[in-house]
């Protein structure tokens, strides 16, 4: 193109004030390669005028910046021509150029003057139209970061939801198997309370009518409890086992009140304490009285159990009464096996969870020389038992057999004598094994013992 450099030097100067106002941004606006040996300088000078028009005429993105804040009243007609292109742009340009005046030597003064006020003029406009152009890029880069931190933030709740996500896939995992486990208990509920309900009811003898007649052995009474029942109501597991012990101790009170009674009537018996009194007359006493025996067929009475009294200053369900409790070395602790793991590792599967709660009784048991059974559901989970292992006793429920059966059968065959401790926050063994003279404690207060 036939146009001279120094009728495009409007626009040519507007080129060179935005690529140096770029340079000096923070962050910096990358300048044109070729513009880069002229940024120091304070104006345009006349040997950087071909260069810059290159860079604009090559590089179409800087020409559009230029072109954006380049108006007509700033750079003239024929550099808004050069910068915006409209359609036709080259012929109206051409003919600007040839009506443009050339310049004669070294001017008038005069001539000299308004051109260094126009430049001035032009100057001024320059720095209002970049002082602008400055603030609009302050505010996107203030809305870049914006958007960064927000970025960050969304990454970050991203991460929290995944983690919360694998969290919730654990915890459904853990829910499904103890959904199994409770249908599996179900169905074995189910199957009992089918066969108590076909059990057929034995025939029920009436003893002939007796002042001697002894009360049935205690053995045969809960078979009258379950006989007493119609052939096709099901009895719970539960309240046979209840009547089948009320029947048990009034059996055992009939059977001392008759070898009172026989005592009294034969005179072949008496109790201890009266024959050690002195006679009045030493002479009548030949030979010592035989020993008191129960009557044929009446079982000798047993004692109940008696719970553990806590001594003067400890309360009950507090964690010093639950250690005082727990330590006891004659005492026999009765563990509710996943009544407890489960509390205590709630995240873990079942057999990490068996094996940190046998860790834990493991400890308790060498450390207070304490007799631990630990009982859990399910026959075909196989032994867990380990060489260094050796103080805790590990029994699984057989098929069909719920666990908390097991802990009842374990604390009815413990002897009479001997405290027995049930660890379980189960409501109703609680309950059962409390009536027959054990104690409690919680699955909370055995953690917190074990662990302290």
């Amino acid at each position: 193109m036939g146009v001279p450099d120094d009728v495009l030097r409007p626009g040519l100067e507007v080129a060179f004030v935005l690529a140096v106002v770029g340079a000096r941004q923070r962050p910096p606006i990358t300048p044109p390669a070729a513009l880069r040996p002229f940024l120091n300088f304070q104006k345009l000078p006349n040997a950087a005028l071909a260069p810059v028009r290159k860079v604009v005429e090559e590089d179409d993105a800087f020409r559009a910046r230029v072109a954006a804040v380049a108006t007509e009243e700033v750079v003239q007609r024929p550099s808004w021509l050069w910068l915006h292109r409209p359609e036709g742009w080259e012929e109206e340009l051409a003919t600007l150029a040839e009506a443009v005046p050339e310049p004669d030597g070294q001017g008038s003064p005069k001539a000299q003057a308004r051109r260094a006020e126009a430049a001035e003029a032009k100057v001024r406009r320059l720095s209002s139209e970049l002082a602008a152009l400055k603030d609009e890029v302050d505010r996107a880069q203030d809305g870049r970061q914006r958007a960064e931190r927000e970025l960050a933030k969304m990454k970050a709740r991203s991460e929290e939801l995944e983690r919360s996500a694998a969290r919730s896939r654990q915890k459904a995992g853990h829910a499904i198997a103890l959904l199994a486990e409770a249908q599996q208990a179900a169905e074995a509920a189910r199957a009992e309370a089918e066969e108590l309900r076909r059990r057929p009811a034995p025939p029920v003898e009436t003893p002939p009518a007796s002042v001697d007649t002894a009360p049935p052995p205690v053995d045969s009474v809960p078979s009258l409890v379950e006989a007493a029942a119609p052939p096709d109501a099901p009895l719970p597991r539960k309240a046979v086992d209840a009547l089948g012990s009320a029947a048990s101790a009034a059996a055992a009170l009939a059977a001392s009140l008759q070898d009172l009674a026989d005592s009294f009537d034969h005179g072949s018996t008496v109790p201890d304490t009266a024959a050690a009194l002195p006679s009045a007359n030493h002479a009548d006493v030949a030979e010592p009285l035989p020993e008191a025996r129960p009557a044929d067929g009446v079982p000798a009475y047993t004692a109940p159990r008696r719970a553990l009294r806590l001594p003067r200053g400890l309360h009950l369900n507090t964690q010093e009464a639950d250690a005082w409790l727990l330590t006891q070395a004659e005492a026999t602790v009765v563990v509710d096996g996943y009544n407890v793991a489960k509390l205590g590792w709630p995240d873990a599967v079942l057999a990490d969870q068996r094996e940190r709660l046998l860790d834990v009784l493991d400890d308790l048991a060498c450390r207070y020389a304490t007799t631990v059974q630990v009982v859990f559901d399910g026959a075909d989970v196989g032994p867990v038992r380990s060489p260094r292992r050796r103080r805790v006793a590990v029994r699984f429920s057989p098929a069909a057999v719920l666990a908390d059966d097991v802990i009842r059968e374990i604390v009815a065959g413990l002897p009479p004598s001997d405290p027995v401790i049930v660890v379980t926050n189960d409501r109703a063994v609680a309950h059962d094994v409390r009536a027959v003279g054990a104690n409690v404690v919680t699955s909370d207060g055995l953690l917190a013992v074990a662990r302290r």
